[in-house]
């Protein structure tokens, strides 16, 4: 506001060496902005060399200059004329960058979506050439059912129409399977370790009996002729061999004489 203030003092000085303060109008609004922070309360204006300018009575004068050179500006030729312009450029303007939207997105133009159930990942880029759209693998599934990588779901679903250029989003089966924690199948019945081997995605190998402590339980659990403990690292769908213990009879059969039994 300083700034504003210096201007006005010496508005009149450089009236002559100014072209741009030979407007009534520039004037006009600088003293309202003045005038404006005078009524804040700035009391060192009032003592500067525009104090009877910023009078009230002043004021209300300026303003109604202002306000005439406003609306006379407002009904000449020159402001029609410019403001069809502005009106006429911003309408093209809106237009072509309408225009330049829909080519970039492919406005109103849909492609089928082909069927990529069951193709290998290494296919892919082959089998999209000129389908119109793209592919996105977002997860993997271990499916030992399956062979690995290939594509086993897939969204929107084949045959659909969706717009130009739009993702297909996939999901495959893992080439390598998942590693899990083994579990703990020790001092567990062997009926129940086989069924733990099934959930937890592992396969039955061998069960084989030794002599043991308890009857029926597994002693050992054994991946690959080793043993292997609960909590080691192990690959979904390896085969988990079983030692389970047996007992041996705990009496020998004594011969009976069939003299001491007949008389």
């Amino acid at each position: 506001m300083l700034f504003l203030k210096n201007i006005f003092l010496y508005c009149s000085y450089f009236r002559k060496k100014i072209p741009v303060f030979k407007h009534k109008l520039i004037l006009h609004i600088l003293i309202l902005c003045l005038y404006c922070f005078d009524l804040k309360g700035n009391k060192n204006l009032k003592s500067t060399k525009c104090t009877i300018l910023l009078s009230k009575k002043n004021y209300i004068s300026n303003l109604n200059i202002v306000m005439k050179d406003f609306f006379l500006f407002i009904k000449s030729k020159v402001f029609f004329k410019h403001f069809t312009i502005a009106i006429l450029s911003l309408v093209v303007l809106l237009w072509i960058l309408f225009k330049l939207l829909g080519i970039y997105t492919h406005h109103g133009e849909t492609a089928v979506v082909p069927d990529f159930k069951g193709k290998l990942i290494s296919e892919l880029d082959k089998f999209i050439v000129e389908k119109k759209v793209r592919y996105a693998i977002i997860d993997s599934v271990y499916e030992p059912q399956e062979k690995s990588g290939i594509v086993l779901k897939q969204e929107p679903e084949a045959n659909s129409e969706v717009k130009h250029n739009r993702i297909i989003y996939l999901y495959v089966t893992s080439t390598q399977p998942p590693q899990i924690a083994m579990p703990k199948l020790v001092d567990r019945s062997s009926r129940q370790a086989l069924f733990m081997i099934e959930s937890y995605g592992l396969k039955q190998g061998t069960v084989n009996e030794i002599t043991a402590d308890c009857k029926g339980c597994v002693v050992k659990q054994l991946y690959k002729g080793k043993e292997i403990l609960a909590g080691d690292p192990i690959k979904k769908g390896s085969k988990i061999d079983l030692l389970v213990g047996k007992k041996e009879n705990d009496y020998l059969a004594i011969p009976t004489d069939s003299s001491l039994t007949n008389p």
